[in-house]
Parts: C-alpha cells; sequence; structure tokens
C-alpha cells in the first residue's frame, strides 16, 4: 500500500498455532486501507513460513524478519519506525480482532483530533476458545489516569495511536521485556490525550502460565516510575497489593 492511512504493527514468536486466525482477523477488515506490518521475531517454529505465505497473498503485508529473538518491545519499533500510516494499531498473534474494529477506531479519531492513544474493550477467552468475559475501562482521558499507577489505562493490543506521539515522546524501551506498555503510558499519561471505546473490538486470549519474572519487571517498571515522580511513599500500599496479588491471576490483558 503506497499511502495506507493505518499501519497495523504486529510482532510474532513461535506463534504457529495462533497466528492464522490473527492474521485472517485483520486482513478480513471492513476498513482496508492499511498496511499490516508483521516482525517474525526468531521464531524456531512454523511462523516464518506461514507468514511468508501471507505476504505472498496480500500486498499489504510488511515482513520484517528478525535475525535473533530481540524480545516484543525492540520488535515493536522496528515496525513503528517503519510505518507509513497516519495511525498505528496493535495486534498480537493470539488475539483476534473484531470485524470493525479499525473502522470505528479510524472513524473517532478522525473525529476527535484531541485523542492521541485509543483503545477498545476486549473480550477474555481462554487458549480453547471458551469466553470468559467481557471487560471495558474508563472512558474518558480524566478517568482513566486517575487510575494510573493502578490499573490498566488501555487494553494494549487493542489501542490505535497517532504515530506522531512516538516520534514526539519515544518509543518503547527495548530493555524492558514486560510491562513495556505500562512504562510507555507512565512516561507519557500526563502529555497526551486517551480514551477507550466502551465496545469489546477484540477476543484477548489468556495466558495460563505465570512467571514471578513477569510479576517483578511489572512492580519494577512502576517503582522506578513513582520515583521519579516522588510519589513512591504515596503508592507503597498499592505495591504490597501487587506483590501479593500478581500470582494469583492469569496474565493481564494490559500487555
Amino acid at each position: 500500500m503506497p499511502n495506507p492511512r493505518v499501519s497495523i504493527v504486529m510482532s510474532c514468536y513461535n506463534a504457529a498455532h495462533t497466528l492464522r486466525r490473527a492474521v485472517d482477523s485483520m486482513l478480513q477488515q471492513s476498513y482496508s486501507n492499511f498496511e499490516f506490518i508483521i516482525v517474525d521475531d526468531g521464531s524456531t517454529d512454523e511462523t516464518l513460513v506461514i507468514l511468508k505465505k501471507y505476504q505472498i497473498e496480500d500486498e499489504r503485508i510488511h515482513l520484517i524478519v528478525n535475525g535473533n529473538n530481540l524480545g516484543l518491545a525492540a520488535s515493536l519499533n522496528k515496525g513503528i519506525k517503519q510505518s507509513k500510516g497516519e495511525y498505528i494499531a496493535r495486534m498480537d498473534a493470539d488475539d483476534e480482532s473484531l470485524l470493525h474494529r479499525l473502522e470505528q477506531q479510524v472513524s473517532f479519531l478522525d473525529k476527535q483530533e484531541h485523542i492521541d492513544i485509543l483503545g477498545t474493550g476486549i473480550v477474555t477467552r481462554t487458549a480453547a476458545s471458551k469466553e470468559v468475559a467481557k471487560h471495558v475501562l474508563p472512558e474518558i482521558h480524566r478517568d482513566i489516569i486517575a487510575n494510573v499507577f493502578k490499573k490498566p489505562l488501555v487494553f494494549h493490543p487493542t489501542i490505535m495511536v497517532r504515530k506522531n506521539i512516538f516520534e514526539k515522546h519515544g518509543y518503547y524501551d527495548p530493555a524492558i521485556t514486560w510491562a513495556e506498555d505500562a512504562d510507555l503510558w507512565y512516561r507519557v499519561y500526563d502529555k497526551v490525550r486517551f480514551h477507550n471505546l466502551q465496545e469489546p473490538l477484540l477476543y484477548y486470549t489468556l495466558k495460563q502460565q505465570f512467571r514471578w519474572r513477569h510479576a517483578k519487571q511489572n512492580i519494577l517498571v512502576k517503582i522506578d516510575h513513582l520515583k521519579k515522580r516522588n510519589k513512591l511513599l504515596m503508592y507503597a500500599p498499592q505495591l504490597m497489593y501487587d506483590v501479593l496479588n500478581f500470582g494469583r491471576k492469569m496474565i493481564s490483558p494490559s500487555n
């Protein structure tokens, strides 16, 4: 696509068993003026084989291949920096976007020029595609950032962002291997405007496999930003709650 309005950016690592459903859900969108930038992050399964077939079949797909596994943040940065669109839409290789997701997000951002980052609601489901629950986050900016260090501001796989936000405020930190989205929001939440559509426009696959290193990364990222903003003592009870509760839940849909 020579002049796409939207650049969908997705990173894949050993995602062969879920990839087709994710890719198909984007290629079949009711809104079609997009490029689909897919980064294969050093996969060792059939992911790259599948992606090359898709690339042949649909000219909107732009495939980037990492020689080794660089991680999600670095891979997303690669895709964003090579994108041509005015809007950046995120997608994950194990999720599924609903048919009108892009259409509704583009329409909203076109009309609401003061909004920079737009999320949507989600429906969580198991790896076996059993629906679990509908989730929505606060709708307007004021209510969203009121819980900035307590709850997700947006569901990361659902977002559509004006590309100039990355160019102005910076990209994902490649040194962060988990909670790369939270780190970015902590950096920019008082410099940009958020909004969440209340309609679920993405099926989010719950991650059943919890690792303490994920919880540790989330907490360390939060502590770092609280220190920078001189709010560490104020949020000490929240940090204790995070430590006690992270391991009891499936991985959060904010990542």
